[in-house]
């Protein structure tokens, strides 16, 4: 479940471009804890998933693995 959110979130902030400063600003939060969410390896709080979470439209679908050429 929180793996799908992450995917979930970062598909989204790729798909629209807005950088870490942008969606901390939108989110409230430092650009930190954006690039705990964002990066591969980052180990993000929960909630700051669910700051960040909130930013994304609620009928955004990310694309599956294999659409995303995984």
């Amino acid at each position: 479940m929180i793996r799908a959110a992450v995917h979930r979130i970062r598909s989204y902030f790729q798909t629209v471009g807005m950088s870490r400063h942008q969606i901390a600003k939108a989110a409230e939060l430092n650009w930190r804890a954006v690039d705990e969410v964002l990066s591969p390896d980052g180990n993000p709080k929960l909630k700051t998933l669910m700051k960040i979470d909130l930013l994304v439209p609620p009928d955004f679908v990310p694309p599956t693995n294999r659409e995303a050429g995984e």
